[in-house]
């Protein structure tokens, strides 16, 4: 038999005690019922909000929030994905956008390289579209959380540095080049810096500041910092200028260091695309693995400053990472290299030792 309940309560009364009238009290009983009662807000189209990021990231680009860089990225990948979506999923729902997805655009991307997209290209798409989903929560274009189905691949690479007998054979060929001047002492800024290669075609004429002799730069999210100038460097660096048509260096000039004008008025800068064009045509003839690049000038100053016994937290400063462990990938050598500091650096008691035992007779 069904129990039937009832509440008792003095309506009257309660309302006197709120403070409010028995119509106030209804009124709210009905908006209560009503929000309950309210279907949940959906979901938005995944390719409506793309568009929408893209837009938030051009002002981001435009008030320097976002660097230059990171919108070209940002907007290339963004753009892709977007195109992918509008042929295979067009009405896709943000709430259903999953690992799955990406993992499906990846099938159809054409790499520069023949085996694949790299791990750490596929991690830096990840890391946008959970920028993405922080986005949309920020607008409030969704209210659950769906980053944690985005997950990185954990990997590990080694440094790819040069060997000083590869560093002599790519100066002299720099040198051999049209414009010789200009990549030689290019990449021996980049070698002595440890500088990535857009912060080096950034770089002013009086951010090369030899009073100070530190170089001023901003990193990736701008942020700044300074690196030194050894004095190996600068010496480089003032013959390029003279040859270049700069009599002296001049604190004052706002022109950029690294420049396709002649003279003083420095207005053009050289193209990252340039340069890296240049050393991958010398890693061609020098007939070297794949994985070495431009970039591996930063390995090969890491590398070695850590071998001269730099203390890994300035390295870290100079380099502009954000935490050690990001630099603590420099501390692993090539096998090669590895096996040749063991050798040198084996404890002599220990070899005694080992020698000794090897002379006994068993």
């Amino acid at each position: 038999m069904p129990i039937e309940l009832k509440l008792s309560m003095d309506h009257k009364k309660f309302c006197e005690e709120l403070g409010i009238s028995q119509e106030q009290l209804l009124n709210l009983l009905n908006q209560n019922q009503n929000r309950n009662t309210q279907s949940p807000k959906s979901s938005p189209n995944a390719l409506v909000v793309i568009e929408q990021f893209l837009i938030n990231l051009e002002k981001q680009e435009v008030s320097k929030i976002k660097a230059k860089n990171s919108f070209k990225y940002y907007k290339s990948f963004l753009s892709r994905f977007k195109n992918f979506l509008l042929s295979t999923s067009p009405d896709l729902l943000l709430e259903d956008l999953n690992q799955e997805h990406l993992y499906d655009f990846l099938q159809i991307c054409k790499p520069r390289k023949s085996n694949g997209v790299s791990l750490g290209t596929q991690n830096t798409y990840i890391a946008i579209l959970k920028k993405l989903v922080s986005f949309s929560l920020e607008q409030g274009l969704i209210s659950k959380d769906i980053r944690y189905r985005f997950e990185k691949t954990s990997y590990s690479l080694l440094p790819r540095y040069f060997s000083p007998k590869q560093l002599r054979t790519i100066l002299t060929k720099a040198k051999k080049r049209t414009h010789g001047y200009l990549w030689s002492a290019i990449f021996i800024t980049l070698l002595g810096t440890g500088l990535r290669v857009h912060e080096l075609v950034n770089l002013r004429i009086k951010d090369f500041n030899l009073q100070t002799q530190l170089i001023y730069t901003k990193g990736k999210g701008q942020k700044e910092r300074y690196v030194p100038i050894y004095p190996e460097i600068a010496s480089v660096v003032l013959k390029y200028l003279k040859t270049t048509g700069m009599k002296t260096w001049d604190i004052n000039n706002e022109g950029y260091l690294f420049s396709r004008d002649f003279g003083v008025n420095r207005n053009k800068a050289i193209s990252i695309r340039s340069i890296q064009y240049n050393m991958k045509q010398i890693i061609n003839e020098m007939q070297l693995e794949n994985h070495f690049s431009v970039h591996s000038f930063r390995h090969t100053f890491a590398v070695n400053a850590l071998k001269a016994n730099m203390r890994l937290e300035y390295l870290c400063q100079i380099l502009g990472h954000s935490s050690p462990d990001t630099t603590a990938i420099y501390t692993k050598l090539v096998p090669n290299d590895l096996l040749e500091e063991v050798t040198q650096r084996f404890p002599f008691h220990l070899e005694n030792l080992i020698l000794d035992y090897l002379s006994e007779e068993i």
